[in-house]
């Protein structure tokens, strides 16, 4: 069984691992348990949104899961909950992406990379690390997409992108195409300060944060 917290000098994490997994994937949660290996100075948590009085009654999930959650936190201590409401559709996993980049603001701020990633990933973190220490200025990276360049303005695709939300013709050349991404602390702090991310909320989470990178860099 692999670690979940790389411990290396104390203090904060160098590198914070948000894996984004919905509440009732925990069989995806222990297999990265299982598989992945958490280098000193990495920290890895789940990223799930918890109920509350901000998500729709149809998003809270049964009393029973609740209860496991609970349990699967006070054995493993690796759940970081959110206020946010789980889903794909109306841009709610970009809500979710901004949920866990203010929660990481406030609760690590010393933390030079924040890599967001799915459950369903394969991470050598380690050499991930390695490639990007000790980072003092903006650093972006991940699987650029460049392959879909133009939104999708047709409310039928699951690509979907409302006009009135992104009404450019191009997406910047800053999209990725969803496997995960790794943004440094200094990016991260402008992006959630300047109110970047709040006032370009794209249905499509990946575009959404090229488009807060983009316009970071451009500042």
């Amino acid at each position: 069984c692999v670690c979940r917290e790389g411990r290396g000098g104390g203090g904060e994490p160098q590198m914070l691992v948000g894996i984004f997994s919905a509440r009732d994937a925990t069989a995806k949660r222990e297999a990265v348990r299982l598989t992945w290996e958490i280098p000193p100075g990495v920290t890895a948590k789940f990223v799930l949104c918890a109920p509350g009085p901000s998500g729709a009654p149809a998003d809270t999930p049964p009393g029973s899961l609740m209860r496991e959650l609970v349990q699967e936190n006070e054995t493993y201590d690796d759940l970081m909950f959110l206020s946010c409401e789980e889903g794909y559709a109306h841009g709610l996993l970009t809500k979710k992406v901004v949920a866990f980049f203010t929660a990481v603001h406030e609760r690590f701020g010393q933390t030079r990379l924040i890599y967001k990633v799915d459950d369903d990933t394969v991470a050598d973190l380690r050499a991930l690390a390695d490639q990007l220490r000790a980072p003092d200025r903006f650093i972006y990276a991940g699987s650029f997409n460049h392959w879909v360049k133009k939104p999708t303005h047709d409310p039928k695709s699951r690509f979907y992108e409302p006009p009135e939300v992104f009404n450019e013709t191009y997406y910047p050349f800053a999209a990725l195409g969803g496997t995960g991404y790794v943004l440094s602390w200094p990016l991260v702090d402008y992006i959630l300060r300047s109110g970047v991310a709040a006032r370009n909320l794209l249905w499509n989470e990946d575009r959404a944060v090229g488009v807060w990178v983009d316009l970071a860099s451009k500042a």
